[in-house]
């Protein structure tokens, strides 16, 4: 069971990290450094003007041989961050976001994170609808799985240079039902 919490100072760091391992799937292909990092979280994360609102995906970990005596005493950890970010107020609507630890990947956390984030888009922010882009030369199938069915899909032609060669764009909106 994951939780959403507020990012620290502290967490964008490692959340640079991460995001430096692998550049294929960002629409930013370069590397970030950490006066970069320490810029989007004063100016972004921490600014309740900014038409963003990013969380720090947390989940249990244990790390110990063998089940743990207890799961209420196993401590959660930061797998991963997910926001919503050039947030349109008036038409209420926004971009999504989502990175997840490289070594917590396949265990659920990402599609776990994509449904909290579309209940606080809906519930939270009164947002009428949430999209997106994934490149076909990253995680094209994880977002068609994590979406709700109603998802409308659309094809970009060479919109991602990366490796020498162009891929297209998959486009996607998800309305509230």
């Amino acid at each position: 069971m994951i939780e959403f919490r507020v990012l620290s100072f502290d967490d964008a760091e490692r959340i640079r990290q991460w995001r430096n391992m692998d550049l294929s799937n960002l629409r930013t292909p370069f590397l970030l450094t950490e006066s970069m990092q320490e810029d989007w979280y004063r100016k972004v994360v921490s600014n309740r003007e900014a038409r963003a609102r990013w969380w720090g995906v947390w989940d249990r970990r244990w790390f110990g041989d063998g089940l743990p005596p207890d799961w209420s005493v196993v401590p959660f950890v930061l797998v991963g961050y997910a926001g919503l970010e050039n947030i349109e107020w008036e038409n209420r609507r926004a971009e999504v976001s989502l990175l997840v630890d490289p070594t917590a990947r396949g265990m659920n956390i990402g599609r776990a994170a994509v449904a909290e984030l579309l209940r606080r888009a809906w519930e939270e922010l009164n947002l009428e609808s949430v999209h997106g882009e994934v490149y076909e030369c990253g995680p094209v199938v994880f977002w068609e799985r994590a979406l709700p069915q109603q998802t409308h899909w659309a094809t970009i032609p060479r919109t991602k240079w990366h490796g020498g060669r162009y891929y297209h764009s998959r486009v996607f909106t998800v309305v509230r039902s």
